[in-house]
């Protein structure tokens, strides 16, 4: 911590609360040193700070965190300090959860960006909030802020928190959990907010980094329950309008199609994936390979072998070439009948 850094707390907390700055400020010095007495000192101001978070005002407590990490303490003592504080703090986060603007969001994102990731790691605590976070701005619509606030942060603390999102599906859960946690049937739920929240679902860029372009946003949304496939086919225009990724939202209205044998409208939707988005390699290799599967399910086989043969092979994935191996073995079982 330097010397601006330290004139900046000590401003902060003058004119704000009663924590007692030299106590705050000595505790970087007593780091490393004497752990017994680190850890007193940080009990006296932590007392003082989370008075003033009570009242309100989360300077005091950003600040000790702050100084507590710029400290020369070990990890282990720095984790042992920082814990009460999050546990104070989440306290109050919960207590906030169902509100649009919950007023922990600051506290997080200044803890985020400046934590030393060796130390974010450590706070196992922290790590299924990305996710509230992210759905947060979901729901109150500032996802692109956002992915501003992501993209400035240090890239060893845009892994950590990319993973708190991806760890078990973290954003799609929070999705299911105001939706509804006990979720049985779909059409047993109003239709409204839940179509709209899966919209805001659809337009988040974060939604779709956590899976390949073959992760059937869709076909996942049905299997999580959040969509029966009619429900998809009712809204399929605003869904695809929603989606921030059209070319993959085609590909997989045109699979759940499918699945329910409705083959001219999955047919419908490939056409519409490949003519309004350019698709290349591996990606046009996805649709040509899923066209190729509806036509054989529909019977027709000579328009099946036509787009297999146009399959760009050398440009798929491993995934799509282990697909394409199958269908090939599929059409040459085919050919023997």
């Amino acid at each position: 911590m330097n010397v601006f850094e330290l004139f900046r707390i000590v401003t902060a907390l003058a004119t704000s609360t009663d924590v007692p700055v030299p106590d705050l400020l000595a505790i970087q010095n007593l780091g490393g040193k004497n752990e017994a007495a680190f850890q007193e000192r940080i009990v006296e101001v932590r007392t003082a700070a989370v008075r003033a978070l009570a009242q309100g005002d989360e300077v005091p407590l950003l600040y000790l965190w702050k100084a507590i990490g710029a400290s020369d303490a070990a990890l282990e003592e720095k984790v042992k300090a920082l814990g009460p504080i999050l546990a104070r703090w989440d306290e109050t986060r919960h207590k906030q959860e169902d509100e649009v603007h919950p007023e922990w969001i600051p506290f997080f994102e200044m803890i985020y960006e400046s934590t030393d990731p060796e130390l974010l790691r450590e706070l196992k605590t922290l790590s299924l909030v990305p996710a509230e976070h992210a759905f947060h701005a979901m729901i109150d619509g500032d996802s692109e802020g956002v992915m501003r606030w992501y993209n400035q942060l240090p890239k060893e603390n845009q892994q950590l928190y990319f993973l708190g999102l991806k760890t078990r599906n973290q954003l799609l859960r929070q999705l299911r959990k105001r939706i509804n946690p006990d979720l049985i049937d779909p059409a047993l739920l109003p239709e409204e907010p839940r179509i709209g929240l899966i919209k805001k679902y659809l337009q988040h860029p974060f939604a779709h980094q956590l899976q390949p372009f073959y992760g059937k946003t869709f076909s996942q949304l049905i299997s999580w329950k959040f969509l029966t496939p009619e429900e998809l086919f009712a809204h399929e225009e605003e869904l695809i309008d929603a989606h921030v990724r059209q070319g993959m939202a085609y590909f997989d209205l045109a699979q759940v199609y499918r699945m329910n044998e409705r083959y001219d409208d999955a047919l419908a939707n490939i056409e519409k994936g490949l003519t309004r988005h350019v698709q290349n390699g591996n990606r046009l290799g996805c649709y040509l390979l899923e066209k190729t599967i509806i036509l054989r399910q529909a019977g027709r086989v000579d328009e099946c072998v036509e787009t297999f043969g146009s399959v760009p092979v050398s440009q798929l994935d491993r995934y799509n070439r282990d697909l394409h191996a199958k269908i090939e073995a599929s059409l040459r079982d085919l050919r023997k009948e």
